[in-house]
């Protein structure tokens, strides 16, 4: 399977691993933040790899992770 970015990422953190159609997989580091919610981020970029903040609401975050996996894999 093809990976976006497949370098190891060295982290104690919990990582959600993404398969998207087409073979394209991306890793990502899930934190609850302030007020509630939860921010996704790069695995591999750390906090400087910010995706998105749900605020609760895990379809939008699914959204924003569904695009940036299709970009991804043009």
């Amino acid at each position: 399977m093809k990976m976006y970015r497949p370098e190891v990422v060295p982290v104690r953190t919990p990582l959600l691993r993404v398969y998207g159609a087409g073979r394209a997989a991306a890793t990502f580091t899930v934190v609850a933040v302030p007020g509630g919610g939860w921010a996704f981020h790069e695995a591999h970029r750390g906090r400087g790899g910010f995706l998105c903040q749900c605020g609760g609401d895990i379809e939008v975050a699914a959204r924003v992770i569904d695009r940036f996996l299709r970009e991804r894999s043009l």
